[in-house]
């Protein structure tokens, strides 16, 4: 994905694949979606060149977007996945606030 930055036409790079920008907030942190290091999709944050995949919970199969972020860096979106031990199928609405954007 690109985003319009410092006058200029930015491509999005950084992690996996197809980056998908969602929002940005009037500091310029862009928040989206991209398919991750793991095969996932999993939500980032960028700013100034600098992409943070949200980190993902441990022993789970899971996938997560970032939709929007406001002017005090608080980002939502959500997380579903896959517990393990056939524990079934989860989706729960998520906060973070920039720059901790640990899941």
């Amino acid at each position: 994905g690109y985003i319009w930055y410092n006058d200029s036409v930015t491509l999005l790079e950084g992690f996996g694949s197809a980056v998908t920008p969602k929002d940005v907030n009037a500091s310029g942190v862009v928040v989206g979606q991209a398919i991750g290091t793991s095969g996932q999709w999993h939500g980032f944050s960028w700013q100034a060149g600098s992409i943070t995949e949200f980190l993902p919970y441990i022993g789970v199969q899971f996938s997560s977007s970032a939709n929007s972020i406001n002017d005090t860096g608080t980002i939502v979106g959500y997380v579903e996945g896959v517990r393990p031990l056939g524990g079934g199928q989860w989706v729960s609405p998520e906060a973070w606030q920039f720059p901790n954007t640990s899941i």
